[in-house]
């Protein structure tokens, strides 16, 4: 495949959409693989440990009779196309992938550009733009 083809596939919605429905999926599986990491940043009490062991229990069964606090999550701001990614789930794809990413924080303050690397100690190969709202690829 050359250069220009895969250019050319990339700017097709239906290829680019499935690029990012299994990126939002992959990001999905980390996530509900290492509820305990992420269940912090949800707003999920972590201090009762049987509560988690049951959580990850119920995770890796698929249960569908009682749906967990982190699949809810999942369900509702991972995995739709129309969601905006936030801080939770770069940090889920850049554990689940292997590779570090740079993030410019754009805001609307006088000061410096702020970078933030995840994680700390990667090199990153990914770097994105964010301003408020919304991420932008900006160059891998």
């Amino acid at each position: 495949m050359t250069e220009e083809m895969l250019e050319d596939n990339f700017n097709l919605l239906s290829f680019s959409n499935s690029l990012v429905t299994f990126t939002r999926l992959v990001c999905s599986c980390y996530i509900q693989q290492h509820p305990q990491h992420f269940a912090p940043f949800l707003g999920i009490d972590t201090s009762d440990t049987d509560a988690m062991k049951r959580e990850v229990s119920l995770l890796l069964s698929y249960s569908s009779l009682d749906v967990s606090q982190v699949r809810d999550f999942c369900l509702r701001e991972v995995e739709p196309l129309e969601r905006e990614v936030d801080q939770v789930q770069i940090i889920a794809l850049t554990s689940a992938f292997g590779f570090g990413v740079r993030v410019a924080h754009l805001d609307r303050s006088d000061g410096p550009l702020n970078f933030h690397d995840f994680p700390p100690d990667k090199e990153p190969v990914v770097h994105m733009l964010y301003r408020p709202g919304h991420y932008d690829l900006v160059y891998a």
